[in-house]
């Protein structure tokens, strides 16, 4: 299973940073998902769910708003002005 690193930052903390099978994101307009040597992308969201795979069955689920998605040269990173745990895991980062 290929991973990629995934980072997740709000003006308080770095509340995500690990390696991951996949992340996706949705809000009212859109949804994907992306997975590890996925192509370049840039997506902005009001608001959204963001749901982080670790593995197949391993997810954590973020309430985010007002945020910036940018993956690039297999690094995922989000920034965003509120993020909270809503569903799976816990709240520990794994510094890579």
């Amino acid at each position: 299973m290929k991973t990629f690193l995934c980072k997740l930052v709000t003006p308080e903390k770095v509340q995500f940073e690990a390696s991951v099978w996949q992340v996706s994101i949705r809000n009212n307009e859109s949804s994907f998902a992306m997975r590890a040597n996925h192509a370049d992308l840039f997506f902005t969201a009001e608001s959204g769910i963001l749901e982080i795979a670790a593995t197949e069955t391993s997810r954590q689920k973020w309430e985010l708003s007002d945020s910036i998605l940018e993956f690039r040269n297999n690094e995922c990173s989000i920034i965003s002005r509120s993020a909270q745990l809503i569903g799976g895991g816990n709240q520990q980062t794994e510094k890579r």
